[in-house]
């Protein structure tokens, strides 16, 4: 139940995510297009 409630509080979500981006590792462009969520249309 707290982490529905977390999601609402933007002053931890912001840095939260900045530092999730921060750590994660770059993809490449056909990796994202393989991804079966990702269509090209959509990102349009």
């Amino acid at each position: 139940m707290w982490r529905f409630n977390r999601r609402f509080d933007l002053t931890r979500l912001v840095p939260s995510l900045l530092a999730a981006a921060a750590a994660s590792k770059p993809w490449s462009e056909r990796a994202l297009r393989d991804v079966t969520m990702f269509t090209a249309e959509s990102a349009c």
